[in-house]
């Protein structure tokens, strides 16, 4: 058992100085012990706290020196201000002499920590709501009712500052971890993260300042594999990151199938523009998806539909304040405008990699050399390229010319002497500048569905060339590639 000097400032009421009794010897905790405080308290050198139950209530905290926390529970109350150039630092009860427990926490919702604070537990630090002990403060609800606020600097530092040792996670157990603008976090790594317990009830979350920086959130949950953190830059706003497996998320991946068996929560207070880097470990990987082969970030769309991003190959993951690159880990970024609204679908992030379909139109304008007034016909094969069936809405648009006018017949199965499927696309007019066709109809994966428009070419006066244009819009049936969507075809023609 260690020998503690200790100095305690008891119960002070509101209009006293904290000027405590000093005790010295050697002590155990003892079950049910507490130690209150409240009034104005300054630490300047080391203070040691072993009872069982620690209360902090309203009143100015000046740490200039070290206080030393071995309590189970350690309540804040929301009015609290915890300031100075000192230090906490929290303990196991089981180095003073009690049960070992982990370091159960109530920040309240407070005001930012303004002093530095190492957790020291093996047994991990968690955010838990406990009772008032009579100051009568207003709890918070839902995730903010122990959360907890940092201004400084908090370390995940165990046994004595050693950082060989595993253990010594913040467990945020359905409450937020909150960093100002001017607070950092180190010791992370693989075995000292915060535990998000495979929940977004609460979230690690972030204040960005004026000027670009980044933050890594070390997030993960108590299971194999668990590590996955994420780091963000940007320049201003307010983050909030969480990670589940598939089955505890919200967002539907049944649509996936490969990639890996994470979902980070990340939103913002506003929309805001950031670069996000996202690091998971390699055996939360299923199906046929590999880190070393090209990948993306996507993002939820609702329903079962995720976006598509541009892939690359995973880089090593280096968020980590341990060894580094952490090993079997991956790491990609994707630059968004990241959501405002914790509710809204893009704000599920996971990694996948799948085929989407591949549209390509091919035109053809016949005839293609026209003497006089002739009957003419345009006809646009739309061709699936990926071996993947199209969903959803298709748009093509068709340029216009005044020497041409095109109609649109439904009922028609061929035009030109070529196939159509004219009775499942809808013919729009009405734009001065194109004729827009849209379906809904997919196209087979590898196959192509056709319309054709007829009408006449009147020449001008002179000879010339005149060239009609088909257009994919991008998009178009859940496709992602826009440098193949166009084809043209000119037609010579001559006056009488």
């Amino acid at each position: 058992m260690k020998k503690f000097r200790i100095a305690r400032h008891y119960l002070l009421l509101a209009a006293l100085v904290g000027v405590g009794l000093p005790l010295s010897g050697v002590f155990a905790q003892a079950p049910g012990s507490t130690a209150t405080y409240s009034g104005t308290v300054t630490i300047t050198s080391l203070q040691t706290d072993i009872s069982e139950s620690l209360y902090l209530g309203p009143g100015l905290y000046t740490i200039d020196g070290t206080w030393e926390i071995y309590s189970k529970n350690v309540w804040i109350d929301p009015t609290a201000t915890l300031t100075g150039t000192g230090k906490l630092i929290f303990y196991n009860p089981q180095e003073a002499g009690g049960a070992a427990s982990p370091t159960m926490l109530d920040g309240n919702n407070g005001n930012f920590m303004d002093v530095n604070v190492d957790m020291n537990n093996l047994q991990s630090m968690v955010l838990t709501d406990i009772p008032d002990p009579g100051f009568g403060s207003i709890n918070p609800g839902g995730a903010l009712a122990a959360a907890l606020k940092i201004g400084k600097a908090f370390n995940l530092v165990s046994d004595n500052g050693q950082a060989a040792f595993d253990g010594g996670d913040v467990v945020l157990n359905g409450n937020d971890f909150v960093f100002d603008a001017d607070a950092t976090i180190t010791g992370y790594r693989p075995n000292r993260y915060v535990q998000t317990s495979n929940s977004i009830m609460g979230h690690m979350v972030k204040q960005f300042g004026a000027t670009s920086s980044a933050f890594t959130f070390p997030v993960g949950f108590e299971n194999s594999f668990t590590y996955n953190p994420v780091q963000i830059t940007a320049s201003e706003g307010t983050f909030h990151v969480s990670v589940q497996d598939h089955t505890a998320s919200l967002s539907d991946e049944s649509g996936l199938a490969q990639g890996t068996n994470r979902t980070w929560h990340i939103y913002a207070d506003a929309p805001t523009q950031a670069t996000i880097d996202i690091q998971h470990d390699t055996g939360t990987e299923y199906g046929s998806f590999n880190n070393q082969s090209p990948h993306f970030i996507t993002r939820w769309k609702g329903s079962v539909n995720w976006e598509y991003n541009t892939s690359d190959v995973g880089a090593p993951g280096t968020l980590t304040t341990g060894p580094s690159p952490t090993p079997s880990s991956s790491l990609r970024s994707l630059t968004t405008t990241v959501v405002g609204s914790a509710t809204d679908p893009l704000s599920y992030y996971t990694k996948t990699f799948f085929q989407v379909p591949d549209l390509l139109p091919v035109l053809y304008a016949r005839p293609s050399t026209q003497y006089s007034t002739t009957p003419f016909s345009v006809v646009v094969d739309v061709i699936e390229l990926n071996s993947v069936a199209t969903t959803g809405l298709i748009t093509v648009k068709i340029t216009k010319d005044l020497m041409i006018n095109l109609t649109f017949n439904s009922g028609t199965s061929s035009v030109g002497g070529r196939s159509v499927q004219n009775n499942v696309w809808n013919f729009d007019a009405s734009n001065p500048t194109y004729y827009v066709l849209t379906t809904t109809q997919a196209v087979a994966a590898g196959d192509k569905l056709s319309f054709g428009l007829d009408g006449l070419l009147t020449p001008n006066a002179t000879a010339g060339v005149v060239t009609i244009s088909s257009v994919i819009l991008g998009g178009s049936g859940g496709e992602a590639k826009i440098t193949n969507n166009i084809d043209a075809d000119k037609i010579d023609y001559f006056p009488q």
